[in-house]
């Protein structure tokens, strides 16, 4: 799969440059080990450990590339990321596809594998390698579908491996909490659980009261009851509440970030509280 050179340099200038920047020196992968058995070699990252730069190569191409070796502590990743119509909403979208690329590239930096499900059912195939996180990336930009059910979206990832793996769930979560509650259990008991929930600020701070809306999902038009805006400001906080209980409780780890948010700030703060201390 070709990816389009605008995705490519998209790609190395919002969410590379960022999570090099976020990252180094701090979330080195133990995936990085003593096995002998090469996997391949990629460019140096600042933060690398310089042992393993290959200076033979850097002879032939004057570039710095280290080796990267396969290791049996590596976790898979398995990318379940939101690509439904209500994500288009205040760019919920584009900051799921900036959060799921960087756990993509953050992979790649550890070496892992890593595979792609979006809950409307796309699915990139277990893979390694930069132009695997491209591939990644280029699908998270397409346009949006309708949301299948949670519940259908968990089955498939627990039929992608029975070894335990490393699941990032990247939604805004606009589905029933019961779905979630169900799901999120159900992916806990076979594998590490980390969620992204991505809010809009016109969801947080609501301010539409009066107004007819449309559900991004059904197509229905809601009728919202003037002076209510206190009301839904509160229903909207107690559904947050209510997701990061029902990810917390399963025993996953779980961040909340705005689409309005910079991406740098926003990737810093999502990292420490799903990573640190793990």
């Amino acid at each position: 799969m070709r990816i389009p050179p605008e995705i490519v340099n998209e790609f190395e200038l919002k969410v590379r440059g960022v999570v090099d920047g976020v990252l180094v020196g701090k979330f080195r992968s133990r995936s990085f080990g003593g096995s002998p058995e090469f996997a391949e070699h990629r460019l140096y990252n600042p933060g690398d450990d310089v042992r393993r730069i290959d200076w033979k190569v850097y002879a032939r191409k004057r570039r710095l590339f280290v080796k990267v070796f396969f290791h049996e502590s590596e976790i898979p990743l398995i990318l379940l990321h939101d690509d439904s119509l209500s994500m288009a909403y205040q760019g919920k979208d584009r900051m799921a596809s900036l959060f799921t690329g960087a756990f993509a590239y953050m992979a790649y930096r550890g070496n892992n594998a890593m595979t792609f499900l979006s809950l409307s059912g796309r699915y990139v195939p277990t893979g390694r390698g930069y132009s695997h996180v491209l591939r990644i990336y280029a699908e998270t930009l397409k346009d949006k579908e309708p949301l299948s059910p949670f519940r259908e979206s968990v089955l498939k990832v627990l039929a992608l491996s029975r070894k335990r793996v490393l699941v990032a769930i990247v939604s805004d979560f606009a589905f029933p909490l019961e779905d979630l509650t169900v799901g999120i259990n159900l992916l806990s008991r076979h594998h590490e659980v980390v969620a992204v929930h991505t809010v809009a600020p016109g969801e947080w701070n609501f301010r539409d009261d009066g107004k007819i809306l449309l559900d991004m999902e059904t197509g229905r038009r809601l009728s919202v009851p003037p002076n209510s805006n206190d009301v839904q400001r509160q229903r909207i906080r107690a559904w947050v509440t209510g997701v990061r209980r029902a990810v917390v409780q399963a025993g996953g780890r779980y961040a909340l970030v705005f689409s309005d948010e910079d991406f740098a700030t926003a990737l810093r703060r999502a990292v420490g509280e799903l990573f640190e201390n793990v």
